[in-house]
């Protein structure tokens, strides 16, 4: 009985150990039969070769990397249909995967096949819904049949899942639109202070200043990068009323209170400190200024507690060294005032203050007498211009007369204090 019973286990433990050789053997086989069509893919996908993708396939025709491998072989050879071709094979094998979706939505339309195309995309997107590529895909695919309203639709969920397509998408929709900013706006759609943002600094870069501070104002709440972006590009389309309104909001209150009033300078008496990286209104110090220093002085100012030093050592670079942008009112006279003095200045082109048309900054209106060169007490300076007809805001700069000479140092110093505009 006994005897028998050890024969029954001898039997059964050498049944389960042929079968697990067996089992052990086709795993090896079958790993080995996917190391060589992933091999075999990659070689001719790497190279751009057909034969090694066919032999992969053939191998691994189970395998939807081989099909894909093959597609891509054949669109990089412009066979856009083969490719889809395969990419539907390697898809049979694996329906659910959205990239797969992607590439034939791509060969389709490569191929001229645009319905077809937007059914992949379509797939694509109900598999990935909150990815911003299968929307991105689908609707400029949408965008380039015609479909406008539907290809919007899905450009914004692709801005809403990546902001950073938000710009393109506004790019687009205003090409549509012929630059037609009710329309853009309506399209676009910004339900967010970011998304109202980006709109206002497209439309202030395109001219349309207006639009651009109605949205600023709805936005409520900008950060300094997006703040700085609208600014730049308010000052570049030379806006310049609605560029001091969002410079203003970021300022003392006495910038706030001067908003949209011409012909005032912010900090005429150098009290305040000068920014370095601050552009907009109020003192601009050329951050690339060569031969020159400036420093807050608080020896001997001509009112106030301190005036502006300026220390000249060799030949300045640009010539204009310090700048402040003014509004003005078109066709209107004005004076500017200010106090100067000097101590051990030697050159042989003295400084002045001028003033020119932002509109036209190499258009001087009018420039001060030479800036005193010995050493002495203050002296009051005093000139008028007449603004243009279109001037909304004029350049006030410190910068130094031409010199005919190829060499033109200047050496000493200047004090300004008590600059005004009225």
């Amino acid at each position: 009985m006994n005897a028998d019973r050890s024969g029954s286990h001898f039997v059964w433990r050498f049944a389960i150990a042929v079968v697990g050789l067996a089992v052990c053997s086709w795993l090896l086989w079958n790993a080995t039969l996917v190391g060589a069509t992933r091999l075999l893919s990659a070689h001719g996908a790497g190279a751009n070769l057909i034969e090694p993708a066919d032999q992969a396939v053939s191998i691994g025709a189970t395998d939807p990397e081989s099909h894909t491998a093959r597609a891509n072989v054949r669109l990089n050879s412009g066979d856009a249909a083969g490719a889809a071709s395969n990419l539907e094979k390697a898809i049979a094998l694996r329906p659910g995967d959205f990239r797969l979706w992607m590439q034939l939505g791509n060969a389709r339309d490569q191929a001229g096949d645009t319905a077809k195309a937007l059914v992949a995309f379509g797939e694509a997107v109900k598999l990935a819904p909150f990815y911003a590529q299968t929307h991105w895909q689908l609707g400029n695919l949408r965008l380039r049949a015609g479909q406008y309203e539907e290809a919007f639709a899905e450009l914004r969920l692709a801005a809403v899942s990546q902001p950073t397509f938000l710009p393109q998408v506004i790019d687009l929709t205003w090409g549509i639109y012929n630059g037609d900013t009710g329309a853009v706006e309506s399209v676009i759609d910004p339900q967010t202070p970011a998304a109202r943002m980006a709109l206002a600094i497209y439309f202030a870069q395109h001219g349309k200043a207006a639009d651009a501070i109605r949205l600023f104002r709805e936005s409520r709440v900008a950060h300094d990068q997006q703040r700085r972006s609208l600014l730049t590009a308010l000052l570049s389309a030379r806006q310049f009323p609605e560029a001091y309104e969002i410079w203003a909001g970021n300022h003392d209150t006495l910038a706030r209170e001067r908003r949209n009033r011409s012909g005032l300078l912010i900090d005429g008496g150098f009290e305040g400190e000068i920014g370095l990286d601050d552009p907009g209104f109020g003192w601009q110090i050329k951050p690339d200024a060569q031969a020159v220093q400036f420093s807050l002085d608080s020896g001997g100012p001509s009112a106030g507690a301190r005036s502006l030093l300026v220390t000249w050592n060799g030949n300045p670079q640009p010539p204009a060294v310090i700048s402040q942008l003014v509004l003005v009112e078109p066709m209107k006279r004005y004076q500017l005032t200010f106090d100067a003095r000097a101590r051990n200045l030697v050159t042989a082109a003295p400084p002045v203050i001028a003033v020119a048309d932002a509109n036209a900054p190499a258009t001087k209106l009018a420039q001060s007498d030479p800036l005193p060169q010995g050493a002495g007490e203050w002296r009051k300076f005093s000139f008028s211009f007449m603004t243009p007809e279109n001037a909304r805001a004029v350049l006030i700069t410190l910068e130094r007369q031409v010199c005919t000479m190829d060499i033109c140092p200047i050496f000493g110093q200047t004090w300004l204090d008590n600059i005004n505009l009225q």
